[in-house]
């Protein structure tokens, strides 16, 4: 997995995963999604602010 910063906003590029799921924490102990769901899964370019998953930028 390749990241970078662009913009303010975080990029990750994941290789080698049929189907990639992701899970956002900060350091409050908040997640999306939440515990004990699933993670979000990411088949394209994906953008995720203010709760919303849209796969342009905002």
């Amino acid at each position: 997995m390749n990241s970078q910063m662009d913009d303010n906003w975080l990029s990750y590029t994941i290789y080698g995963v049929e189907n990639p799921k992701v899970i956002f924490n900060d350091s409050k102990n908040k997640q999306i999604p939440g515990v004990l769901q699933p993670g979000h899964l990411v088949t394209q370019d994906v953008w995720y602010k203010d709760g919303i998953w849209s796969t342009y930028k905002p």
